[in-house]
């Protein structure tokens, strides 16, 4: 009431960066512009170049020891395929690679199990499955306009 009656507009004031100036280089301002996902997307990478460098030169760290073990595992499971040693954990695979006809049998099974929100619901088939197959029909159509990339 006090600034109207003496004909006081209020005002604002602020500093607005258009570049940073540290230790000899000159940075934009977008630096300062940092959210929590790139944040997140940074210490990611940087754990992914740690493991890298860690299995690289064989030191076991926290970020290279599940890949580590893993990658000890397929050895021996590799080991005792080529070889006549065998473990529990690879008898029934073992087994399937030395018959064909089961491992036919497993390939047609996977091939015929249910798929996608079929699977989660229990679902066995019906009106879902008879709905995708004209949807890929139309995909396969669109895919092939009557030219080709390498002509």
């Amino acid at each position: 009431a006090l600034l109207q009656k003496l004909d006081i507009k209020p005002f604002s004031y602020g500093l607005q960066f258009g570049a940073i100036y540290e230790e000899g280089s000159v940075y934009n301002n977008k630096v300062l512009d940092i959210t929590d996902e790139s944040l997140m997307n940074k210490v990611n990478e940087a754990i992914g170049v740690i493991a890298q460098l860690s299995l690289g030169m064989g030191h076991p760290t926290a970020c290279s020891m599940c890949h580590m073990v893993l990658n000890g595992y397929r050895k021996l499971v590799e080991f005792s395929l080529g070889t006549d040693y065998t473990m529990p954990q690879i008898e029934e695979l073992k087994k399937i690679l030395e018959d064909p006809e089961a491992l036919a049998a497993m390939a047609s099974a996977a091939a015929a199990a249910p798929t996608g929100a079929a699977a989660h619901t229990g679902d066995t088939g019906g009106a879902a499955t008879e709905e995708a197959a004209p949807a890929a029909e139309e995909e396969e159509e669109d895919e092939d306009m009557g030219f080709s990339l390498f002509d």
